[in-house]
C-alpha cells in the first residue's frame, strides 16, 4: 500500500495501490492541476479504486483495458448493502469512470499512454438514478431543522445553511468563517463553486442568528469546524457531515432516514423553492447550475410525483382495504 499526499488547502493522504512510483508521479502530478480541494479529494479516491481493482487482477494502472474498466464499473454495480440496494448508484459510477477517463487523457498528454482506453466508453447517464434521491418536503425540513437544533450548534447552523441556500457540500465545507459578509444590504456567505467562481448566497436573518450562535465571535478558520485530538481546529469533513446528516435524520424520525445524506438538504432547499413558486431561472442562479437543463430536474422530479395520477384519485381509499 503506497500513501500519497496531495498538496493545498484541504490536503489529504489517498491510499493508492500501484506498485509502480511512476504512476504514484503521475497521478500526483494529475491531482494538483485540479483546483478545488474537493475535485482532488473525490478524483484521488476514485483512481486509488480503481488501482485496486487492477492490482487485485495483477494489472498496472497504465496498463488498463477498456473491458477492465468496464469490469471495474460492473462490480460496483453488483456491490449491494445488507438489505439488498445497491451500494453505488449509476451517477456514482459515472463519475468514477469520468475521474478515470480524465486521468488516462492526463497520462496521453504526458506522453506516458498513446491512447485513452477509454475515451469512446460509454457511461451512465448523470441522471439515470432521479428516483434514487431522497429529499425533505415543507413540513420534513422544519422536523429536521428542530432534530438539528437539539444535535448542537453546529448541526443547527450548518443543516440551516444548507436547507436556505442550496449550497453544494463541497462549497459549504470549504467555506470559511471569514467568508460570512456583508453586501448590498444582506448577509451573504461567499462560496467558490465549480470552475473557481465566487458567488453571494444569500442567508436570512434567522440562519445569521443561528450563525452567530455557533460562531460565538469567530471570525477565522473553517466556518464548520471540528476539534482534533492533537489540538488546534480542524475542517469538517464530508464523512464526518454524512453521519451528522444520518443521526439528525433518525433523531427526526424521518420515514426515510436510512436514504438521507447532505445532497438531501441541498435537493430540499431547490425544491423548496421551486414550491415557493420561485422562478427556474432564479433557482438556477441559486443552484450555480450552468446548464439550465440541470434546474429543470428538479422541477420534473417535484412535478412528477405532486401530479401523480394516483394523487388525484378519489375512488380509493383505505375504507377499500381489507385487513
Amino acid at each position: 500500500m503506497t500513501v500519497l499526499q496531495t498538496t493545498g488547502p484541504g490536503d489529504a493522504l489517498l491510499e493508492l495501490t500501484a506498485r509502480d512510483p511512476g504512476s504514484l508521479e503521475l497521478i500526483s502530478g494529475w491531482l494538483l492541476e485540479q483546483i478545488r480541494p474537493a475535485t482532488r479529494l473525490a478524483y484521488g479516491k476514485d483512481i486509488a479504486r480503481l488501482a485496486a481493482f487492477l492490482e487485485d487482477h495483477d494489472v498496472r494502472l497504465l496498463e488498463a483495458t477498456r473491458p477492465q474498466v468496464a469490469a471495474w464499473a460492473e462490480s460496483m454495480r453488483r456491490t449491494v448493502l445488507e438489505d439488498g440496494r445497491r451500494a453505488m448508484s449509476e451517477a456514482t459510477i459515472a463519475r468514477r469512470l469520468s475521474s478515470a477517463s480524465s486521468f488516462f487523457t492526463y497520462a496521453t498528454q504526458m506522453g506516458d499512454l498513446e491512447v485513452n482506453p477509454i475515451k469512446d466508453m460509454k457511461r451512465p447517464r448523470r441522471h439515470a438514478d432521479e428516483d434514487g434521491i431522497a429529499w425533505l418536503d415543507h413540513g420534513q425540513m422544519i422536523a429536521f431543522l428542530e432534530a438539528a437544533q437539539q444535535h448542537s450548534r453546529r448541526a443547527h447552523a450548518v443543516v440551516a445553511v444548507m436547507l436556505t441556500t442550496g449550497a453544494r457540500t463541497s462549497e459549504v465545507l470549504e467555506a470559511g468563517a471569514a467568508d460570512l459578509g456583508h453586501t448590498g444590504g444582506h448577509r451573504v456567505l461567499t462560496v467558490t463553486r465549480k470552475g473557481g467562481k465566487r458567488q453571494h448566497l444569500p442567508i436570512a436573518p434567522w440562519v445569521g442568528v443561528v450563525l452567530d450562535a455557533y460562531l460565538e465571535g469567530r471570525t477565522d478558520g473553517p466556518l464548520f469546524a471540528t476539534s482534533p485530538r492533537g489540538g488546534g481546529r480542524g475542517r469538517l469533513d464530508e464523512p464526518a457531515l454524512h453521519r451528522l446528516v444520518r443521526r439528525v435524520a433518525q433523531s427526526a424520525s424521518l420515514p426515510q432516514a436510512r436514504a438521507v445524506h447532505p445532497h438531501s438538504l441541498r435537493h430540499s432547499a431547490l425544491t423548496e423553492a421551486l414550491e415557493r413558486g420561485c422562478s427556474l431561472r432564479d433557482v438556477q442562479a441559486l443552484a450555480g447550475h450552468i446548464d439550465p437543463r440541470t434546474t429543470e430536474r428538479y422541477d420534473r422530479m417535484r412535478s412528477r410525483l405532486d401530479h401523480s395520477p394516483d394523487r388525484k384519485s378519489t375512488r380509493l381509499n383505505s375504507s377499500h382495504l381489507v385487513i
